[in-house]
């Protein structure tokens, strides 16, 4: 396991050093204008100055989300926004994923954060890493404290090679599959050995929740089981009753180390 953990995050900008190579950042949105970790312009201006490529799917925002996302793709050159009807999350992810045309793919969500300085890290596992598949990542979440690593969550990995075969499968709680090998492109194999060139690293993604953590899991089930889980993917979220509680600013968003 690569030891690659933090030690202090203060003063770190992106700069043509810390630009992650021949790697897309791929994202599907949707009613994200305001969440727990700040909404979708403050995510992207933190990222997008690290990749290749930035290409977002819109999913059927009705809260001003693509409105902003144009104007963002205005702004930075990099950046390619489409619209696309949200059909569950893994064919979503499997139509952005394709217009990625990079070496490599990163999959980020718009309540997530990768700090700067770790953004720099992945750079240079990818430079110094040949024939890398993809990076499993610890997730920490960020809710009234910040939480241990927790390396069993957020469908990994999350960044991988741009093949083909990779595909995500489930409509909710999506995995990616080689559908090569007929498998799940895992961390592990057999008996908790490091697969091949498909590192876990010890370089968090950071995930936002509202600090008020019984409404969150009240508001989300409302969205995941009554709806979704039943196959109604054409209700938006800010359409489900308690949204702006689901996605209430968590203002850990504004320590130092996540700017």
């Amino acid at each position: 396991m690569l030891d690659l953990s933090p030690h202090s995050f203060r003063g770190m900008r992106p700069d043509s050093r810390s630009i992650i190579p021949d790697t897309t950042l791929c994202m599907i949105v949707r009613d994200e204008l305001m969440n727990s970790a700040g909404g979708i312009e403050r995510m992207l201006r933190h990222h997008i100055p690290h990749f290749t490529q930035v290409d977002v799917a819109d999913t059927g925002s009705v809260d001003g989300t693509r409105e902003k996302l144009a104007e963002l793709e205005k702004e930075y050159e990099q950046l390619r926004v489409y619209d696309h009807a949200f059909d569950g999350y893994g064919p979503s992810r499997n139509f952005i994923k394709s217009k990625a045309r990079t070496r490599l793919v990163a999959m980020l969500d718009a309540d997530e954060l990768i700090t700067h300085q770790d953004l720099s890290r992945i750079r240079r596992i990818i430079n110094n890493r040949e024939g890398l598949v993809g990076i499993h990542f610890p997730f920490r979440q960020v809710k009234k404290t910040i939480g241990e690593p927790n390396y069993e969550f957020g469908h990994n990995p999350r960044i991988y090679r741009n093949l083909p075969d990779y595909n995500y499968r489930g409509k909710v709680w999506e995995n990616l599959f080689d559908e090569d090998e007929e498998e799940q492109v895992r961390y592990t194999v057999g008996d908790g050995i490091e697969r091949e060139n498909l590192p876990m690293v010890k370089v968090p993604i950071y995930h936002f929740e509202p600090q008020d953590e019984e409404v969150y899991l009240d508001k989300r089930k409302e969205l995941y089981t009554d709806l979704q889980l039943k196959g109604r993917f054409d209700v938006p979220p800010s359409r489900v009753k308690g949204f702006k509680l689901w996605k209430a600013f968590n203002p850990l968003r504004n320590a130092p180390q996540f700017n």
